[in-house]
C-alpha cells in the first residue's frame, strides 16, 4: 500500500503541517524503519509534534488510512508510538465540541479525519485482542474517541473486558468505556441501560480495586442525564458512593507529575461525585483531612450538583481552566467557553448555606464562586446574600 503514496500528489491536496509535500511517501516508509528517532522524526513530520501535535491540515485525512495500514501489518515497530500520536488527531476532533467554534473546512477535514479512522475500526478492536499490552493500552486511548461508532465499540469494549486476563489492560478498556458512554446523545441511551448491569456486576463482584474504581466510575455515565434527579435510578451499584470517595483519598499520581495531573484526578472523581446525590461531597467537605485547595474543588462539585442541568453539568467540567494554588484563583488557557446558565436559588439555598458552614472553604482565598456562578467569593457576602433571599421569602411569604 505504501506505494500508491508515491501516486498522490500531496502539495495539490492542500496544506501539510510543514510543507515538504515531496517528503511524506519517504515518511511513511521510515515508519517501517528500525531505527527509533527515525521513526520518531517521521510521526511528528506527518502529524505534528510539540505544539502542532494533533493538529489536523488538508493533508490529516489523506496520511492517516496508511497509518492505520501499518498498524494491521505483523512488521511494524514502534506501533504503540503511533498510536498515540493517532490519539492526539482524534482527541483534537473530540474535545472541539467544548472549544471555539470551527470553520466549515476545518469541520470537514475533521469529518474526513474521522471517516479515514473509522475505515479502519476493526483492525484497531483486533489489536485490542492480539497485540502487546503497550499497544493494546494505547489503541484504548484511541478507540474512545470514536464517539460515532458506539454501537459498534460499547459492545466491543465490553467483550474485550470480559476476556482480557490483564488488570491494567481492563482499566484502560473501562476508561475507554466511560468516555464512549459520556458522549452518547438521546438516540443511544439504550447504549446506557444495556451496560449498566455489565458495570454493576464488576463493581459489586470483581476482586481486583482497581476494576470496581473503573467501572463504578464509568457506570455513573450510565445515568439517564433527564431523569437521574427526578428519581431513584438503579442502575449504579450502592457501592459506588464509596468506591469513588475512597479514590479521591487514595489515588495520587507519582510525585514527578505536574500538580496540575494530581489536581485533575482529583477533579475527576469530583466530577462523577456531582452526578450523584450530594451527601458523598458533603461529607469530604466536611472532612478534617481535606486540604483548603480540595475544599473548593469538592464546593466545586456541589455547586455543579445543585445549580447545573444536565447539560450545564457535563460541559461545566469541560471548561478548560486550571486553578492557580499560588492564589487559589482559576484562570483559562484558552478564551472563554461561554457562561453556564444556573438554576434558582429558591430550593437550592441549603447547599449554599452548606458551604458558607464549610471552614476549610475559607482558609484560602479564591474566585470559584464568581468565576463559574457569579456569586460573592467571601464567606461573609455569601452568608449576606442567603440572608437577603431568606429575608424576601419572608415577605413573599
Amino acid at each position: 500500500m505504501l506505494d500508491e503514496a508515491d501516486q498522490i500528489n500531496w502539495e495539490r491536496l492542500g496544506f501539510h503541517v510543514y510543507g515538504k509535500h515531496e517528503q511524506i511517501p519517504q515518511s511513511l516508509r521510515d515508519l517501517l524503519s528500525p531505527d527509533p528517532e527515525t521513526r520518531e522524526y517521521a510521526r511528528g513530520f506527518l502529524l505534528g509534534s510539540g505544539q502542532d501535535h494533533g493538529d489536523i491540515y488538508d493533508t490529516t485525512p489523506h496520511i492517516i488510512p496508511f497509518l492505520l495500514e501499518l498498524l494491521a501489518r505483523e512488521d511494524t515497530p514502534g506501533k504503540e508510538e503511533l498510536l498515540l500520536d493517532l490519539s492526539g488527531v482524534a482527541e483534537y476532533i473530540f474535545f472541539h465540541r467544548y472549544s471555539k467554534p470551527l470553520s466549515v473546512h476545518m469541520m470537514r477535514l475533521c469529518v474526513q479525519t474521522y471517516e479515514a479512522f473509522k475505515s479502519g475500526i476493526d483492525n484497531l478492536i483486533d489489536l485490542l485482542a492480539h497485540a502487546a499490552k503497550p499497544v493494546q493500552l494505547n489503541c484504548a486511548v484511541l478507540l474512545q474517541y470514536m464517539t460515532d461508532d458506539v454501537e459498534t465499540l460499547i459492545p466491543a469494549l465490553i467483550e474485550r473486558v470480559h476476556h482480557e486476563p490483564d488488570e491494567e489492560v481492563r482499566v484502560a478498556l473501562l476508561g475507554s468505556l466511560k468516555t464512549l458512554l459520556s458522549s452518547l446523545e438521546w438516540p443511544h441511551y439504550a447504549l446506557k441501560a444495556e451496560a449498566a448491569p455489565f458495570l454493576r456486576e464488576l463493581v459489586e463482584n470483581d476482586p481486583a480495586h482497581t476494576i470496581r474504581v473503573a467501572a463504578a466510575r464509568a457506570s455513573v455515565e450510565t445515568l439517564n442525564p433527564y431523569t437521574y434527579r427526578t428519581k431513584e435510578d438503579d442502575r449504579l451499584s450502592p457501592q459506588v458512593p464509596a468506591l469513588l470517595t475512597r479514590e479521591f483519598w487514595e489515588r495520587r499520581c507519582p510525585m514527578h507529575y505536574y500538580e496540575q495531573e494530581k489536581t485533575l484526578h482529583r477533579q475527576q472523581i469530583v466530577r462523577d461525585l456531582s452526578w450523584l446525590k450530594p451527601e458523598p461531597l458533603i461529607e469530604l467537605l466536611n472532612h478534617p483531612d481535606l486540604s483548603p485547595e480540595d475544599a473548593h474543588l469538592v464546593a466545586r462539585g456541589l455547586l455543579a450538583h445543585t445549580f447545573l442541568w444536565h447539560g450545564g453539568n457535563r460541559s461545566h467540567w469541560h471548561i478548560d481552566v486550571y486553578p492557580d494554588w499560588d492564589n487559589s484563583s482559576y484562570t483559562r488557557a484558552y478564551p472563554a467557553a461561554g457562561n453556564l446558565a444556573i438554576r434558582g436559588f429558591r430550593n437550592d439555598r441549603q447547599m449554599l448555606q452548606t458551604i458558607v458552614d464549610a471552614d476549610k472553604v475559607w482558609e484560602a482565598p479564591t474566585n470559584l464562586f464568581s468565576y463559574f456562578y457569579g456569586l460573592p467569593d467571601s464567606r461573609e457576602e455569601l452568608r449576606a446574600l442567603l440572608d437577603k433571599l431568606r429575608a424576601s421569602d419572608d415577605r413573599a411569604d
